[in-house]
């Protein structure tokens, strides 16, 4: 397991013991008074008498809220709590950085992932090679994923 799974974990049992919940949806908030723009994250509250668009935190919404100094790094936070809301053990629904792939004879490792500037559409950059051939570079993009037939081998294709 990577430290980012581990530390995934870790948060999980932590979210799931406060919350109720081991993936809560996140929304930034006014955690400090007398700011302009919210400098905080806390989960959604889910009480029917709170506007979701109201971000301040009253006693009917869940813990933790986290203090940022920054609504940047705020709302950049919550985009990368929510992207990581899928449950442990679902499928990915691209490319990872780290892992190696297989189709058939082939085998793919991801290096990383970059999306177009314009248009926002993911490539992976990494390695490809057939059978036992030598490695070349190659990139894969979001149509190639959605063939559906890359399947996560991480002891299949590095040596």
């Amino acid at each position: 397991m990577s430290a980012i799974d581990k530390a995934r974990e870790r948060a999980r049992e932590f979210l799931d013991l406060v919350t109720g919940t081991p993936a809560p949806e996140w929304r930034t908030c006014f955690s400090e008074d007398g700011t302009e723009e919210p400098t905080g994250i806390a989960p959604v509250c889910l009480d029917e008498g709170h506007d979701p668009d109201d971000g301040s935190v009253y006693d009917c919404c869940p813990s933790p809220v986290v203090e940022c100094d920054s609504d940047p790094f705020a709302a950049y936070l919550v985009e990368l709590l929510n992207a990581d809301r899928a449950p442990a053990g679902s499928a990915p629904d691209f490319f990872r950085p780290g892992a190696t792939y297989s189709y058939g004879p082939w085998a793919f490792r991801c290096d990383t992932v970059t999306s177009h500037p314009a248009t926002g559409k993911r490539t992976a950059l990494g390695w490809f090679r057939f059978r036992k051939s030598h490695w070349t570079p190659e990139q894969y993009d979001e149509d190639a994923w959605a063939e559906g037939s890359w399947a996560e081998d991480n002891a299949g294709g590095a040596s």
